[in-house]
């Protein structure tokens, strides 16, 4: 993210004070992501691994539902199949 400049000395201080404002709360809403992102990650190192045999039912039951709706591993040609209306 490129930082801006305050505005110039001529500008108003009300202008200076709500850049200032949009620049601590940028700050705030940063921080709290980078708890929250924190938070997720000490959550998920509590759980238990996943065995080797749940992995396997998994990749089995994503390439059912690939080869049920006639995916074949090449997103862009598969996706151009479906556009937007």
């Amino acid at each position: 993210m490129r930082s801006a400049e305050l505005p110039n000395e001529g500008e108003n201080e009300l202008a200076q004070q709500a850049y200032r404002e949009k620049i601590a709360t940028s700050n705030i809403a940063r921080e709290g992501s980078r708890d929250a992102a924190h938070q997720i990650v000490d959550a998920i190192k509590q759980q238990p691994a996943i065995t080797p045999e749940a992995l396997a039912r998994i990749r089995q039951r994503v390439a059912e539902r690939q080869k049920a709706v006639g995916y074949t591993g090449d997103y862009k040609s598969w996706i151009e199949k479906f556009p937007a209306s």
